[in-house]
């Protein structure tokens, strides 16, 4: 004897019902990503990844200083209270760059502010 949860997994009714949450979650994502906070999530998610990045040339300790803080005319804008850290960065920078691949924001320039 079939139990129930095969039977509704077999059913017209739960393709309908999976296909109305995928099709909700993607209108959910789509529209999130277009509105002013979705797009500040979808930043904060990036900056995250560019910690990542950072850390992968850095190492922890160094990443400490450093801090993204905005995306403006192609260029990440970075808060780095080291200056040392910050010229190290600069030496890094095309490497840096090239790790870096958003079509979103298409990172060129990396600006610093100590």
């Amino acid at each position: 004897m079939e139990s129930f949860k095969d039977i509704f997994y077999n059913t017209k009714k739960f393709d309908s019902f999976k296909k109305y949450t995928e099709n909700n979650f993607n209108t959910f994502v789509n529209i999130n990503s277009k509105s002013i906070t979705g797009e500040k999530v979808m930043k904060e998610i990036f900056f995250k990844e560019i910690k990542k990045v950072l850390t992968d040339f850095l190492g922890e300790e160094k990443v400490k200083f450093v801090r993204p803080i905005s995306i403006k005319d192609n260029s990440l804008n970075l808060k780095c209270s080291n200056p040392i850290i910050a010229s190290e960065i600069k030496l890094k920078k095309s490497k840096i760059l090239e790790k870096i691949e958003n079509p979103q924001y298409n990172i060129e320039n990396i600006i610093f502010s100590v």
